[in-house]
């Protein structure tokens, strides 16, 4: 017999969590609405969890959040650091395409390296192969940066 995931059940917990942050309140409708769609979304997309197939890889969640947090931190310092750029008077830009590569044996987590320089304002990846990324920057000091950038050694702890 197949053994279930947890994955869906962890799903359903964390969509309801977030239904009641977004709803601000915790009045029984309101609950009650939140679990009845939360587990329905996590049944309805149960077959995804299966479609990820980690194989001998297992979801380290500390690492998860520790990445997503960093990765918070990485996108405000970017937007401030761009709209900097933006404002001064001289607007000291410096593009510049760099090929980055990665170690990264997972498709997903090569995906989420791709979305996390895209969502940092002054980075874009524009082109993805098997071992590297091609990545616009804004500036020659944020491409120098990207190649040490913590957020692909969290990935890589992910990974492990």
């Amino acid at each position: 017999m197949k053994r279930k995931s947890a994955y869906p059940f962890a799903f359903a917990l964390l969509l309801l969590v977030f239904w009641i942050v977004i709803s601000g309140t915790i009045h029984p409708q309101h609950l009650l609405a939140g679990v009845v769609a939360a587990f329905a979304v996590a049944r309805f997309n149960g077959p995804m969890f299966d479609a990820l197939s980690l194989g001998r890889h297992r979801f380290h969640f500390i690492h998860f959040s520790r990445l997503i947090l960093k990765l918070l931190v990485y996108i405000v310092r970017a937007n401030i650091e761009v709209a900097r750029l933006v404002l001064s008077r001289d607007m000291p830009i410096e593009p510049q395409m760099i090929i980055l590569g990665y170690d990264l044996e997972l498709p997903i987590n090569r995906a989420l390296l791709a979305n996390a320089i895209t969502l940092t304002p002054g980075t874009l990846t524009v082109d993805i192969d098997e071992e590297s990324f091609v990545v616009h920057c804004l500036t020659e000091d944020s491409a120098r940066h990207l190649a040490d950038w913590e957020i692909i050694l969290l990935l890589g702890e992910v990974e492990r």
